[in-house]
């Protein structure tokens, strides 16, 4: 019987460090804000004016791209886009009056990614200099959050600043 003590106290140390890593990795290390996030108290969710701006500066190309949606309540928002390169050629400009359901959609990838929750994440070790920077904020009349590809995302949410500028530019249209 002496030789399976030792067997037994090793399994049952090693039952209780895994349980006290998981317990850790829940608390400290995975980050379950998202799932608890109150969205009915967000302004920028819920209030009437709201603004989601797009932005991408520099590149190759050396431009400046603006899109920005603005809402202030009602059935239609104001969708406006510009174009500037730094070349001094000539800037194009474009608004464009559009139904709500665009105001719902960018919402919707607002919470689906809950973007007050990605404005804290760290910026990226590495990153291309000659690459455009590009950032959305979100805002309403009480508070903004500001995201950047130059943060590094969670898995999940790395495509959303490309998911929000493809909704915006699928509106243009």
């Amino acid at each position: 019987m002496m030789p399976d003590m030792p067997l037994f106290a090793f399994t049952l140390l090693g039952l209780m460090l895994f349980a006290i890593a998981a317990v850790a990795f829940f608390f400290f290390v995975y980050d379950h804000r998202a799932q608890y996030y109150n969205f009915g108290d967000d302004h920028v969710f819920t209030d009437d004016h709201f603004v989601c701006e797009y932005t991408c500066v520099g590149g190759m190309e050396n431009v400046h791209t603006l899109l920005r949606l603005e809402y202030s309540g009602g059935e239609k928002a104001l969708l406006t886009y510009s174009h500037k390169p730094t070349n001094g050629a000539k800037t194009k400009r474009k608004q464009k009056i559009i139904q709500k359901e665009a105001v719902e959609a960018i919402r919707s990838i607002y919470k689906t990614h809950c973007i007050p929750v990605l404005t804290d994440c760290p910026k990226k070790e590495e990153f291309a200099m000659d690459a455009p920077t590009c950032s959305v904020m979100f805002s309403s009349d009480k508070v903004s959050y500001s995201i950047s590809d130059e943060q590094d995302f969670p898995e999940e949410s790395k495509g959303v600043i490309h998911e929000i500028e493809t909704t915006l530019r699928s509106y243009l249209s």
